[in-house]
């Protein structure tokens, strides 16, 4: 079983990680005290350090029961009946924690970053091919222009998609309480099982078959941003008792912008997957000279022209992500401009 970080805040400040048994050497040091707050991925709110089993207890000091105790089932008590949404959540949450989230993201960031090779070669040989059909230069040159615009934005792609992770990560974000996060989550995948239903339906209903692959995009990236949502560490968010409400709304903004800053590196490599798949069926078409391969819906330059979207979002996104960064910014001197005016007024009046 991986290791569980925790945190604990006491005098107004946040501490950690920390390990399990570096939370129970603090708690025999008397540096930790039962009072005090502790916290781990899971829970949905902070709870006093006398409340998680084996941390306070009398005996050996084992780190076994603050470590394996589940994070999810953490301060609930046994008299109170539960929503059946709230046992489906603490399913998924023990499921998809955090180590599975991280490992989703670096696979399909993988399958995105390879997977534009893939794309960059077969429309060299797609234009080639058709440029040489129909005796066009500017065929052939269009193709060698797409594809020297794609391998620049897959460069571009492999350097922003760590900077993006690093982004989502910097600085602290505060909730008063996890319901944002878990409606957040129930609300994505929820989405995702309707997108992938409806838009499939209607892709296989007017014969519109690369339009499955949308549905499927739509699925996967709303999945992957519900297990997100409930594993708020991977954003820097933390749950903290007393935040106020200014804090709480800056708080909820930051937290839905790097849930949508993180969903980016899942949605550029299943985008670059799907475009592969289509370029594939593309090459079929044109091989077979089968017309007209538009009308079938893998026109080689629409689905370059779908490749080239999917390759630019991670760089959109860190520009989008400076922007709000420059917005929360203002955001702050804002709420802050009235304790500012106070303390100036006070030191007139002083004066």
């Amino acid at each position: 079983m991986p290791p569980i970080d925790w945190y604990y805040a006491k005098d107004n400040k946040q501490f950690g990680p920390v390990s399990a048994a570096e939370l129970k050497r603090l708690s025999q040091a008397g540096e930790l005290r039962p009072e005090d707050l502790v916290w781990t991925e899971g829970m949905k709110e902070w709870l006093a350090a006398r409340k998680v089993k084996g941390l306070f207890e009398e005996g050996p000091a084992p780190s076994g029961p603050v470590q394996d105790l589940p994070a999810s089932a953490v301060g609930q008590t046994t008299d109170k009946l539960q929503h059946p949404l709230d046992l489906l959540l603490n399913v998924v949450r023990r499921q998809c924690d955090r180590r599975f989230v991280e490992s989703t993201e670096r696979l399909f960031a993988a399958a995105g970053h390879y997977g534009l090779y893939l794309v960059v070669l077969a429309v060299l040989f797609l234009f080639g091919v058709m440029g040489a059909k129909l005796n066009s230069l500017d065929t052939v040159l269009t193709g060698l222009g797409l594809a020297l615009l794609l391998l620049v934005l897959q460069y571009a792609a492999a350097r922003f998609i760590p900077r993006i992770q690093s982004l989502s990560r910097s600085g602290e974000a505060s909730l008063s309480s996890a319901l944002l996060l878990d409606c957040t989550s129930l609300l994505a995948m929820i989405v995702g099982l309707f997108a992938l239903v409806t838009l499939d339906v209607d892709a296989i209903r007017i014969k519109n078959y690369p339009g499955l692959f949308t549905g499927l995009m739509w699925f996967v990236t709303c999945e992957f941003a519900g297990f997100l949502a409930l594993n708020p560490g991977t954003m820097a968010v933390s749950i903290l008792p007393e935040v106020s409400v200014s804090e709480e709304a800056l708080g909820a903004f930051s937290f839905l912008l790097r849930l949508a800053l993180r969903t980016v590196p899942v949605l550029f490599g299943i985008g670059v997957v799907s475009t592969v798949i289509l370029l594939i069926f593309s090459v079929y078409y044109l091989l077979s000279d089968k017309q007209p391969v538009a009308a079938e819906g893998f026109s080689p330059s629409a689905v370059a022209r779908e490749a080239i979207v999917f390759a630019a979002m991670p760089l959109a996104a860190y520009l989008l992500y400076l922007f709000y960064h420059l917005i929360l910014d203002v955001l702050r001197a804002v709420l802050s401009l009235p304790g500012k005016l106070d303390r100036l007024d006070q030191s007139e009046r002083d004066d």
